[in-house]
């Protein structure tokens, strides 16, 4: 009767963990690639760039000098008027809630940090204005291990004005 039980105890404890291996906090997030607006190409001097992100509560950070955008770059938070020929780089990052029981904060991204590379689209329809890599991969040499954020690929999108 007691190894009975002693298994049983086992077969409970085993199946618990697991339950708690596969909680939804070890399940990669993806965040989808910022979406410029219009796609890229030749606008007329003035135009209104829009970036959009459709993954819900993710910050947008762009820049317009080439250099990789980071969570330090100009966060987007309207559309940019262009006069002259621009390419802007944007990405996507859900910002992390701490999984710290001292400051009382729940987490809601529970995996590895991620990094994206550069896709070089900057619309919908797939329209390869740079080079492409993949997102959402690798983990940030710079995460403290404590609390996780999630990036989209850097998107490149090339504007010329018309003549």
């Amino acid at each position: 009767m007691k190894r009975k039980l002693m298994i049983i105890v086992a077969i409970v404890f085993m199946v618990a963990s697991l339950y708690a291996c596969k909680s939804p906090q070890m399940t990669p997030e993806t965040v989808e690639d910022p979406v410029f607006t219009p796609a890229a190409g030749k606008v007329a001097a003035g135009t209104e760039i829009s970036i959009k992100c459709d993954t819900p509560g993710t910050d947008i950070y762009y820049t317009m000098n080439g250099d990789a955008p980071t969570e330090e770059s100009t966060k987007y938070t309207e559309p940019v008027k262009i006069t002259s020929a621009t390419t802007f780089k944007a990405i996507a990052i859900k910002p992390p809630v701490a999984d710290d029981p001292e400051n009382g904060e729940e987490s809601r991204n529970g995996a590895p940090q991620r990094d994206g590379g550069d896709t070089g689209t900057g619309n919908d329809e797939g329209e390869d204005s740079g080079s492409a890599g993949e997102g959402n991969e690798g983990e940030d040499p710079e995460n403290d291990g404590g609390v996780d954020t999630f990036k989209s690929s850097v998107v490149t999108a090339s504007y010329t004005i018309e003549d």
